[in-house]
């Protein structure tokens, strides 16, 4: 059953005394299935922004037969997405506009501070009610029950948590994440409330900072609260699962996988479906039938000495391939650095695109992520084809760039007489006109130009709105090889 009640913005404490939502919210809770999950409730929050990130995690839950859950609505327009698909909810209106302002996404707006306030009058709320909490960002996957990864020790702990960063050194303190907790009620533990209201106060104090911070200082002037932290391993943040991989690097499934230490609902998005954790898209978007691809998979992969700059260049030849032939680009793994003596490789084996590039939510420049040979709705046969297809290659006549690199200059019309076919364009392809998937080697040292002058501009342009390096990627690279004072191996050549 779904139920809703809307609450004006102006009753600041409605979800912490209002009963209609603690009502609501322990009839979700007699849904748990285990005496684990007794009395416990899994609660998100979502403004029409972030419907699919919360709508994503409805599904994971699905996926793990979780039902004790409630996603807070805080505009009409995400209360009735959540409606239409059957998502256990419950409205509350940040603003009485209800219109699901994206503002509401950036952690300085006043939208952002109201959400901040709302969470924490609906735990307070549902804690004195006598529940037990897992609160979660919308923006995670629950690949298992999570309450049965509690331990006696936790489950009796007044709160379990995760951390965004681990020590610096032995013994160091450890931060509490303010976006993934279990705590336990009020009624058995009263101090946690006192702490909820402690981390608002201090909210409203200094709203310019983030909620992480208030929450962390408010539970270091209360010693006396007992917190155990998960493990993580089994509940990693963004960074351990995405970036250091280590739960995939030690065989172990991770329960819950938290989609932080990323900025952007694309950049997270895209992470998502690299990692096969984005249950959304439909068939039609992994080539299933009756569609048919027209792909252009190429190597990865550059010597260490050229890094980053190299990865990008071989990126950009590719999508310029790609508009040329009217193909859509299945992107390489990054990071993919071939050994040189006496040269530093970076920590990582691989990385995918959105480490270092932030996409925008639409793409002008079509392309599919490198999980496009792995995802399961994608056919078995063009699954193979990306993978073991026939590499094809192109002579092109060396120049030296600008930088004073030779590369391999290829030219439109020999792209297109080599490798053109008639009618060669993404769901539009004959039976036997085209070839499903062109495959062809590195494309690192490949300058590709347009006919056209015209037609060059607006392919830099696109380029150009397309791809860019993430800002924080930006301000880390160019203060590291200031600090240096010399090349940095992985952006060599960097011109910041």
């Amino acid at each position: 059953a779904i139920f809703a009640i809307i609450i004006v913005a102006s009753c600041a404490e409605c979800l912490e005394t209002d009963s209609s939502f603690s009502d609501y919210a322990k009839s979700r809770a007699d849904l748990c299935k285990h005496e684990n999950c007794e009395n416990s409730l899994i609660l998100s929050f979502s403004n029409m922004g972030y419907v699919k990130f919360a709508l994503n995690l409805v599904l994971s839950l699905r996926y793990a037969g979780v039902e004790n859950y409630v996603v807070v609505a805080l505009d009409e327009q995400a209360f009735q997405f959540f409606q239409k698909r059957n998502v256990s909810t419950f409205l509350y209106g940040v603003n009485s506009s209800g219109n699901g302002s994206t503002a509401a996404l950036h952690h300085a707006s006043p939208e952002f501070m109201d959400i901040m306030h709302l969470r924490l009058q609906a735990l307070i709320g549902l804690l004195e009610s006598g529940l037990h909490v897992w609160f979660t960002d919308a923006d995670a996957v629950f690949n298992m029950d999570p309450f049965h990864f509690l331990s006696k020790d936790m489950y009796q702990a007044e709160l379990c948590y995760d951390t965004p960063f681990l020590p610096r050194e032995r013994g160091g303190p450890l931060m509490v994440m303010a976006g993934f907790f279990f705590m336990r009620s009020c009624r058995i533990h009263p101090t946690n409330c006192v702490l909820l209201r402690e981390t608002g106060r201090r909210q409203r104090a200094r709203p310019e900072r983030h909620d992480q911070v208030a929450l962390n200082e408010a539970l270091a002037a209360h010693p006396e609260i007992e917190y155990r932290l998960l493990d993580p391993l089994l509940f990693p943040n963004g960074a351990v699962f995405f970036a250091d991989r280590a739960p995939q690097n030690f065989g172990i499934k991770a329960v819950v996988v938290q989609n932080n230490h990323m900025t952007g609902a694309a950049s997270k998005r895209h992470r998502f479906r690299e990692h096969l954790l984005w249950f959304l898209d439909p068939p039609s978007y992994y080539m299933a039938p009756p569609r048919r691809a027209a792909l252009l998979v190429y190597e990865g992969g550059v010597p260490a000495v050229l890094g980053l700059r190299w990865e990008f260049a071989a990126l950009r030849a590719a999508f310029a391939l790609g508009r040329m032939l009217g193909r859509t680009v299945v992107l390489p793994l990054l990071c993919l650095y071939h050994a040189a003596p006496g040269l530093y490789q970076g920590s990582s084996d691989w990385c995918t695109l959105e480490e270092y590039a932030a996409p925008p939510d639409a793409w002008v420049l079509p392309y599919r992520e490198h999980a496009l040979s792995m995802h399961p709705t994608t056919p078995t046969a063009l699954r193979h084809a990306i993978q073991h297809a026939p590499i094809r290659s192109l002579l092109g006549a060396r120049q030296q760039d600008a930088r004073g690199s030779r590369r391999k200059v290829v030219r439109e019309r020999d792209v297109v007489a080599a490798f053109g076919c008639h009618g060669c364009h993404e769901g539009d392809v004959g039976e036997d006109e085209c070839q499903e998937v062109l495959r062809l080697g590195p494309l690192w040292d490949w300058e590709v130009i347009f006919d056209s002058e015209e037609r060059q501009t607006q392919f830099d342009t696109d380029w150009n709105q397309q791809i860019r390096l993430r800002e924080e990627i930006s301000r880390h690279v160019t203060s590291t090889v200031a600090e240096l004072g010399a090349g940095f191996v992985c952006v060599h050549g960097w011109d910041g």
